[in-house]
């Protein structure tokens, strides 16, 4: 026996069928303050301080790198 029910109402609807809260102002609260959010560090995303914060540490990097170049170049001839 095969029985098939089918329920045609609007997601607040089930929602409210099921017992679930209603979250709606609570989800237009938590969006303003993100878009708040997000309006007020708008410039930290701009081109020039995307660029600056991927090369703050280029050199240091550099450097480190090298250094590593070296260590393993310097260590792989002595046991000869």
């Amino acid at each position: 026996m095969k029985i098939n029910i089918s329920v045609d109402c609007t997601p607040a609807e089930a929602r409210e069928m099921m017992g679930l809260p209603d979250v709606k102002a609570l989800q237009e609260e938590w969006l303003k303050s993100i878009e708040e959010k997000m309006k007020s560090e708008v410039d930290k995303f701009s081109p020039e301080a995307v660029l600056e914060s991927w090369t703050q540490g280029a050199s240091s990097n550099m450097d480190m790198f090298a250094g590593m170049m070296n260590a393993f170049s310097g260590g792989a001839g002595k046991g000869k």
